[in-house]
């Protein structure tokens, strides 16, 4: 792994107004973390040096105010690949708008627990993702008394919440909601996207091809049993042969995915519910909603709440086969009107 500089960030949004500190931990390694906190705004330190033991002595002041009386439950939002089209936009952490305090899944979200964002740098690999920062950020989580730590991962950070708690069993780390994650890869990642060359490489690790590698080299990895994890598959009402605007890739159909494949418009549905997760009894939940608007219109929003809130046990052999035509048939859901999802957030 390079030394390059790359950017994380949290942010929580708790109670309206914000509070940040920035930090280096692990290294070469620059993180930004955001806390939304009432009723003034604090800032804690400028950029510290990447010994991980004072980062922590420096927040251990945040027990003060981060955890509001009687919650128990922290909810991490993490986001997917957002593309980079020019200069150096791939470097920089930027949270997308429905992981803001003003969005609607954040809204609900609070209701049930204290909600943060994760973001990070998309100069690397996926795998890469997984810095020290969210690693020291979850731990921290877990020393300031919550005893549920929920991931809630869409697309691409679905597959970071997924290697994490491969990678990290013991961070503290309760439950994993991954949201049209794709776990093996999406044709549209192999397009000629016009993305910043920075940005290839991450795009480059969500293609069919290199998940299929990974999964190789990863074949001992495992979800530990006592995290609960839960995949949201979504579904087109339809199949088609999507084809993106020509102004994101270069010449003619070179971004499409394949006719006939059940599919959000994005992932394909045996990418989001994979062999090695139904062996491992890992449950899937089928919503007739596009890759877009799961995060962010009301009845995906009403469903990723349900998921983070209700337990969810693993299945038997049994129960995997039996919804297996339901999850990877050829039978597709009916087509949703859009009055029915309600106004979506932008971006």
């Amino acid at each position: 792994m390079d030394q390059r500089l790359k950017r994380c960030c949290v942010e929580s949004t708790i109670l309206g107004q914000p509070f940040a500190w920035e930090s280096s931990i692990g290294g070469n390694l620059p993180c930004l973390w955001y806390r939304w906190c009432w009723p003034d705004r604090f800032r804690l330190g400028s950029r510290l040096n990447a010994d991980s033991s004072k980062w922590h002595q420096k927040n251990a002041m945040l027990r003060r105010f981060i955890v509001r009386a009687n919650v128990k439950r922290s909810i991490v939002l993490i986001h997917g690949f957002r593309p980079a089209f020019w200069g150096d936009r791939a470097k920089k952490a930027t949270l997308y708008s429905w992981q803001r305090n003003d969005s609607s899944l954040v809204r609900c979200l609070q209701e049930k627990g204290d909600v943060y964002a994760y973001c990070y740098a998309q100069d690397v690999t996926v795998e890469e993702c997984v810095t020290p920062c969210l690693v020291n950020g979850v731990r921290q989580l877990k020393k300031l008394g919550y005893t549920e730590i929920v991931l809630v991962g869409h697309s691409a950070g679905g597959l970071i919440a997924r290697l994490f708690v491969e990678d990290y069993p013991q961070s503290g780390v309760t439950k994993v909601v991954q949201v049209s994650a794709p776990n093996r890869g999406t044709q549209l990642a192999g397009g000629k996207w016009m993305v910043a060359d920075s940005q290839k490489p991450f795009l480059r690790s969500l293609t069919e091809e290199y998940r299929h590698a990974v999964q190789k080299r990863r074949e001992g990895k495992r979800i530990p049993q006592h995290i609960q994890f839960v995949c949201l598959v979504g579904v087109l009402g339809v199949s088609v042969d999507l084809t993106l605007p020509t102004w994101l890739g270069k010449g003619e159909r070179t971004l499409s995915l394949r006719a006939g494949v059940r599919s959000d418009g994005v992932v394909p549905c045996h990418s989001q519910w994979p062999a090695e997760l139904q062996a491992q009894g890992i449950p899937a939940v089928v919503l007739d909603i596009d890759h877009y608007r799961v995060v962010r219109t009301r009845r995906g929003i009403e469903r990723i709440v349900d998921l983070v809130c209700s337990p969810q046990q693993r299945w038997s052999a049994r129960r995997v086969a039996a919804e297996l035509p339901a999850v990877l048939g050829t039978k597709t859901l009916p087509a949703t009107s859009s009055n029915q999802d309600g106004k979506a957030d932008n971006n």
